[in-house]
């Protein structure tokens, strides 16, 4: 029987394994999402003369390529959409899925599509508005910003017959006539997957220094947002060609280039992206001497000379509209990039998209040069103002000025010269005015362009701290470096000078007479004092900057009575056998020196207190020989997770790492 109408809300997603050998051979087009099965039966029953189906569903059909079948062999040959409303989230109760109302013509395919003009109205981004909004559409009579009266045969320009209604016909025009980006002008290809991180990858600081560029390999795979310029902290074991990879590759797969994919592109340089990622499409520059990741791709431009401008290109609000009619997820696969439209002419706005990424990387390279955990740094900011000042000179209120001027200096420079290459990539594929606000507003707001990305959404007083934290951090791990043992105390009594006495020779050497003030001006901005703020926030701190792989271990006893900060370079066999004989016996002995003398004077108060400490210390001394005792060899090559965990277990840490 043919029914006129089928109206449905029909379940999404995968099925029961019973269910799926009569589905992929029932509904071939549609296998992969009950939902679309749902619409291609619903099709089925509808008279195909006068039958609609009326669907409440999820919108990813409308550009994921697993639903090219479904629009391209169902709506296309017999189901072509009448009205649909992108309705986005906030419909379906709790559910947390982005929705569509749609209205489908039964038996309407191809042979109408020419006079067809289907309404999409868009209220995905809407939010609560989006009643309001449908109101005055109806009251206007569709004559409204978000209604779009389409062209299906233009629709059907694009590639993989994506129904990205909102596209213009100059972009549609792009897609038509212009060549793909891949293969014709660059290569797009996936990298390696290790297929065990903790095993095969380290952060650059928890490797053995002489092993960078050797064992230990630059791996691009991913990251943070940030366009033109990040720098590559993740290190890959490729000693040997990959050859611990490849094996383990070959036990598990048979094969090494299950997860070794185009090794023939290693090493060189080109351009890389994170895959995944919510704040949009955002790429960078890949240097020479890495190696890029599955999670991490690689575009290599057919031409040397043409890497600035594509790089400048992709980071265009353009190229995120690109983007934006292939794929509505947040993964970007080099599939799709590849058939991103990309003029091959060479030309002045070429030229002109070109310098300004060039500029935008070098800003951006620059200003990481100060930051404490990028392989390009040299000295941390506070320290680069103090010496073009003079450091006997140096006023840390003033400096720290001098730096948030910089940095509002460097975003506004950064951000101009994303506006000029927006324009120029706008202006060569002659992109109109009005498109150009149409493309801005679906759009919507794009992250800005910042030189320190990574304190984004941070007000001026953090940003300030975190100078000071820098500036300290890096005069501290200086000390812990040059000592013999890489070990020095928090707390007197163990014969030995402490942090903060360190500390402030350094600085006194450092910055002569201005040292005192600078250690109050420190206070100030930081909150408490310097001792306060290394025994109770400076290990944390660290942990955070250091993704919890931090080269300064915090040791503690549980009570407080004995604490000590450990070089992580400097950990050997001999490390803690050295702690236990040189700093912890040291302040047993004279804490016992002076319970002796508190019970003799009857000092009863003070000889709980000293007994306490005592006991502290004890409990930390047996757990210190219960490690030793287990035979603890550290191997820095092993990385910084698996040299600490038994620490860790034992209860020797100030705070929790992994």
């Amino acid at each position: 029987q043919d029914y006129d109408v089928v109206v449905m809300n029909p379940p999404y997603g995968g099925t029961t394994n019973t269910a799926k050998h009569y589905i992929r051979i029932t509904y071939p087009y549609t296998k992969n999402d009950i939902y679309a099965i749902f619409y291609e039966r619903a099709l089925h029953l509808t008279n195909t003369n006068r039958g609609y189906v009326g669907a409440l569903t999820s919108r990813t059909f409308l550009q994921l390529p697993t639903f090219e079948s479904l629009r391209k062999n169902v709506f296309l040959e017999y189901g072509l959409p009448t009205t649909v409303i992108d309705l986005g989230f906030g419909i379906l109760d709790d559910a947390i899925v982005e929705t569509i109302a749609g209205i489908f013509s039964s038996g309407k395919g191809l042979e109408q599509i020419n006079s067809f003009l289907p309404i999409f109205i868009s209220l995905h981004n809407s939010n609560g508005a989006k009643e309001a909004i449908f109101q005055t559409i109806i009251n206007n009579k569709l004559e409204h910003p978000t209604v779009y009266k389409v062209s299906l045969k233009e629709l059907t320009s694009l590639p993989r017959s994506v129904f990205a209604y909102w596209t213009s016909s100059t972009i549609i025009k792009a897609f038509k006539h212009l060549p793909c980006l891949s293969p014709i002008t660059a290569t797009a290809k996936t990298g390696l997957q290790t297929d065990d991180d903790e095993r095969f990858t380290r952060m650059f600081w928890e490797i053995p220094y002489d092993a960078l560029n050797k064992k230990w390999i630059p791996f691009a795979k991913g990251g943070d947002y940030s366009k033109y310029y990040s720098d590559t902290y993740l290190v890959v074991n490729w000693e040997n060609n990959g050859e611990a990879i490849k094996q383990a590759a070959i036990a598990k797969w048979k094969s090494s280039s299950k997860i070794v994919r185009n090794e023939n592109l290693y090493f060189k340089k080109g351009i890389t992206y994170p895959a995944t990622t919510v704040k949009g499409f955002n790429a960078r520059y890949l240097p020479e001497n890495a190696i890029f990741g599955l999670k991490g791709p690689g575009i290599f431009p057919s031409k040397d000379d043409t890497l600035w401008e594509m790089l400048g290109f992709l980071n265009s609000s353009l190229a995120q509209l690109f983007f934006y009619v292939l794929t509505p997820s947040r993964s970007y696969d080099v599939t799709a990039l590849g058939l991103i439209p990309y003029p091959t002419c060479a030309n002045q706005l070429k030229k002109e998209i070109s310098t300004n990424a060039s500029k935008s990387y070098s800003l951006k390279a620059t200003w990481d040069t100060g930051n404490e955990i990028c392989t390009r740094f040299d000295k941390p900011w506070l320290l680069k103002i103090a010496e073009e000042c003079g450091s006997t000179n140096f006023d840390l209120l003033t400096a720290l000025d001098m730096l948030e001027h910089q940095e509002a200096e460097t975003d506004a420079r950064l951000q101009q010269l994303q506006h000029e290459i927006d324009k120029a990539v706008y202006d060569l594929y002659n992109i109109s005015a009005a498109d150009r606000v149409l493309i801005e507003r679906e759009l919507g707001t794009r992250p800005p362009e910042l030189v320190w990305p990574q304190m984004e959404g941070k007000s001026k007083t953090e940003k300030r701290k975190e100078h000071v934290r820098r500036l300290f951090s890096f005069f501290l791990l200086n000390l812990l470096k040059n000592d013999p043992d890489g070990l020095i105390p928090l707390f007197s009594g163990t014969g030995e000078p402490t942090v903060i006495e360190h500390l402030r020779n350094t600085l006194e050497e450092r910055f002569g007479i201005a040292a005192l003030a600078l250690e109050d001006a420190a206070v100030q901005v930081l909150g408490r004092q310097l001792e306060s703020w290394l025994e109770r926030e400076y290990s944390k701190w660290h942990q955070q900057l250091y993704k919890r792989r931090p080269i300064v271990w915090h040791l503690a006893s549980e009570r407080g009575t004995f604490a000590i900060l450990l070089y992580y370079h400097k950990l050997s066999a001999d490390t803690l056998p050295k702690l236990r004989s040189s700093y912890v016996r040291r302040k047993i002995d004279t804490l016992e020196t002076a319970l002796r003398r508190a019970t003799e004077r009857q000092e009863r108060e003070l000889v709980l207190e000293l007994e306490t400490q005592t006991d502290d210390l004890r409990v930390f001394d047996e757990r210190l020989e219960q490690v030793i005792n287990t035979g603890y060899s550290p191997m820095i090559d092993d990385g910084v997770k698996q040299n600490i965990l038994p620490l860790q277990e034992a209860g020797l840490l100030r705070h929790k790492v992994v």
